[in-house]
């Protein structure tokens, strides 16, 4: 039942970030690719727009944003589990969404890792065996991102360059979420801002 209520508030947030419609048209959706957001903190733009708008509805939105107001990082906020569990809801909806999207064209694809086939594929008879192998790699991927921020190791993907690229993933989200909500931060907080040189691309 947890999961489904998850899933029922990562359907209600895809629909409002991607089906943007002006009239009947439907625009560019806003969403950054699933792809991307699947490389974890490799790609900041994408998992930090996961974080922002997904992984709340796991954790819980109240806490969620009363806690990054008060300086909480990711890593501490949620659980290897919570990130994984977004992600997979994320992954396994993804293209019925899209095809719902996209005007139900064609034939209407299954759930990637449930067997339920309820309107949105809110319900489920539970994980696959495939499901739930999918979550344990990447429950072991993010720790591993996780340990390798922990100990300095950042991996984004990126030429080490000693650049602003080389912060971890927690200070890169909370600087954009201070910038993004209009919050006023601590004197630490500050400073650890004002090492950012450049300026996230806005979410909106």
């Amino acid at each position: 039942m947890k999961e489904e209520a998850h899933t029922n508030a990562f359907c209600t947030i895809f629909f409002a970030e991607v089906a943007t419609y002006d009239g009947k048209k439907l625009t560019e959706p806003k969403l950054p690719e699933l792809s991307a957001m699947l490389e974890g903190r490799k790609e900041r733009e994408a998992y930090g727009y996961f974080c922002h708008y997904f992984l709340p509805a796991v954790v819980g939105k109240k806490k969620w944003r009363k806690a990054v107001r008060n300086g909480a990082k990711v890593s501490g906020l949620a659980t290897v589990s919570d990130e994984a569990l977004g992600l997979l809801l994320l992954e396994n909806s993804w293209e019925l969404w899209m095809w719902i999207v996209n005007g139900k064209l064609g034939t209407e694809p299954k759930t990637r890792y449930t067997t339920g086939r309820g309107k949105l594929a809110r319900k489920s008879s539970g994980w696959s065996a495939e499901g739930v192998s999918r979550y344990n790699n990447l429950c072991q991927k993010i720790a591993e991102e996780r340990k390798l921020e922990k100990n300095g190791q950042v991996d984004n993907g990126e030429e080490d360059d000693g650049g602003t690229d080389d912060i971890d993933f927690d200070s890169f989200y909370l600087n954009k979420q201070y910038e993004y909500m209009g919050w006023k931060a601590s004197d630490e907080m500050e400073t650890s801002r004002a090492e950012m040189v450049e300026v996230w691309v806005d979410w909106n």
